[in-house]
């Protein structure tokens, strides 16, 4: 993953059940990189990190462990615009079924501020594939009724 995320063309990478070691995220080299997830949990699930040219902020009233969220200013065709990127894990033991209201928040900060989301999201324990009895149900109905989709 380190070796992947140092490469040149990588600018952001959506990282999901990242090494902890004693609070801490371990195995990324962020030499020259920005590390972005929830310092004030002991095991982050999430994290975002950024080349150091991005100029990205943390979006932490949305930040949590299993959600990562930073908003940023890319160049689309030589006009500036807001973005959103989001990290989530959604985990199969979680106590109320996905999505977790973090994420539901995000998309309706998106929503109401007309920015655009990008979100890499762990979520196949939720699939009947890997033994789940409830597929993500919750996701497509909030996805659907913003206007992100459109």
């Amino acid at each position: 993953m380190s070796h992947l995320i140092n490469k040149k063309l990588t600018f952001v990478a959506l990282i999901q059940e990242p090494w902890v070691f004693k609070k801490y995220i371990r195995g990324l080299n962020t030499k020259g990189r920005q590390l972005f997830c929830d310092f004030r949990c002991d095991r982050p699930r999430t994290c975002i990190v950024s080349r150091a040219s991005v100029q990205a902020r943390l979006l932490g009233q949305f930040t949590s462990q299993d959600l990562t969220a930073i908003q940023t200013t890319i160049d689309m065709g030589g006009q500036k615009r807001e973005l959103v990127i989001g990290s989530a894990y959604l985990p199969y033991d979680a106590i109320t079924p996905p999505p977790p209201k973090e994420m539901v928040s995000l998309i309706q900060y998106c929503s109401t501020s007309k920015l655009p989301l990008i979100t890499g999201c762990d979520a196949n324990s939720h699939h009947p594939c890997w033994g789940s009895r409830e597929a993500m149900i919750g996701v497509m109905p909030c996805l659907s009724t913003s206007s992100l989709l459109t």
